[in-house]
C-alpha cells in the first residue's frame, strides 16, 4: 500500500521524470526561441538607443536637441517594454509546454498563451510591488519573510495558466495551496535541491570532459524536471473555493510602503548634518609650500 502512496517521493519523482523526458524537446527548442528573441530584442533597443545619441551629440540646436532626446526616452521606455513582453511571454510558454495535457508543440503553445501575456505582466508587476512593500519587514526578520513569500509564490505561475485568474489572486491561492501540507510539501523541495546540488558538485569536482559535459546536461534537465517535479504535487492539492486574501499582510506591506518613505524623508533631512560631521572628523591636511630657489 506505502508504495500506492501519490506524495511518496519515488512517485513523484518517477512522474516528473515522465513527464519531463515527453516534453524536454519541445522545452528545449522553446528556451532557446526565448534566448534568440531577447537577445534580438536587447540588441534592436541599444541600436535604436545609439543612433539617436549618435544624432543627438550632431545636433546643434536647442530645440532639435530636446526633440530627439525626448524620442530617446521614448524609445527605451518602449523597448523595455517589448523585452518584459518577451521574457513574460517565453516564460509563460516554458511553464505551459511542461504542464498542459497534451504537448502540441513548441510554436502552437507559443499562439496559445500569447493572449495572456499582459494579464501575466500586470501579475508579475502586482506581484512585485507587493513584495517591495514588505522589504522593510523582511530585513528585520533578516530574510526570513522573503524566503516564505518565496515559497508561497511557488505554485502562481501553474494556477495562472490553469485556473486563469487576475492579478495576485493567483499568488493567495497558490499560499492556500501550499499551507495544505506546508512542511511536507517545503520537505519534498529542500530533498530535491539538495539531491541536485550534491551529484552537481561531486561532478564538478572531477576533472573529467565526460563528467562536465554530464554536468552540462543535468544543469539544463532540472528546469523543466523542477517544473514537472511541482506540477505532480500541485495535482495532489485541492484547489480551495473561495480565494482567501492575507488582510494581514497586505496591511503591511502598504505600512511598508510608509515606513519606506518615512525613513527617506528622515535620512535626506539628516544628511546636511551627517556631512558636516564628516567634514569635521576629516584629518586636516596643511597646503603643500613650494620654496622657490632665490634669485
Amino acid at each position: 500500500m506505502a508504495t500506492n502512496n501519490p506524495w511518496q517521493i519515488e512517485n513523484l519523482i518517477r512522474k516528473a521524470l515522465q513527464r519531463t523526458k515527453d516534453r524536454f524537446l519541445s522545452f528545449l527548442i522553446a528556451a532557446i526561441i526565448q534566448y534568440i528573441i531577447i537577445f534580438v530584442g536587447i540588441a534592436v533597443v541599444f541600436l535604436i538607443v545609439g543612433l539617436f545619441a549618435a544624432v543627438l551629440f550632431t545636433l546643434k540646436t536647442t530645440i532639435s536637441t530636446i526633440i530627439i532626446a525626448f524620442l530617446a526616452i521614448i524609445g527605451i521606455i518602449y523597448g523595455a517594454l517589448v523585452i518584459i513582453y518577451l521574457v513574460s511571454w517565453s516564460q509563460l510558454t516554458l511553464t505551459t509546454i511542461i504542464i498542459q495535457k497534451e504537448n502540441i508543440g513548441v510554436i502552437d503553445t507559443y499562439k496559445k498563451t500569447r493572449p495572456r501575456v499582459w494579464g501575466f505582466v500586470w501579475f508579475n508587476i502586482a506581484l512585485n510591488l507587493f513584495l517591495l512593500g514588505l522589504v522593510p519587514f523582511g530585513i528585520m526578520s533578516l530574510g526570513l519573510i522573503f524566503f516564505l513569500w518565496v515559497f508561497w509564490n511557488a505554485f502562481s505561475v501553474i494556477v495562472f495558466i490553469e485556473k486563469q485568474k487576475i492579478g495576485l489572486d493567483n499568488l493567495w491561492i497558490s499560499r492556500s495551496l501550499i499551507n495544505q501540507r506546508f512542511w511536507g510539501i517545503a520537505g519534498r523541495l529542500v530533498l530535491i535541491y539538495a539531491l541536485f546540488y550534491i551529484i552537481v558538485i561531486s561532478l564538478a569536482s572531477v576533472d573529467s570532459a565526460v563528467l562536465n559535459a554530464i554536468n552540462f546536461v543535468l544543469s539544463i534537465f532540472f528546469g523543466p524536471f523542477l517544473i514537472s517535479y511541482m506540477y505532480e504535487i500541485y495535482s495532489l492539492l485541492k484547489i480551495p473555493k473561495v480565494i482567501e486574501r492575507p488582510k494581514g499582510w497586505i496591511i503591511l506591506s502598504i505600512i511598508g510602503y510608509f515606513l519606506a518613505v518615512v525613513m527617506f524623508i528622515i535620512g535626506f533631512s539628516l544628511l546636511p548634518q551627517i556631512m558636516n560631521t564628516f567634514i569635521k572628523k576629516a584629518p586636516y591636511i596643511p597646503p603643500k609650500v613650494v620654496d622657490y630657489p632665490a634669485t
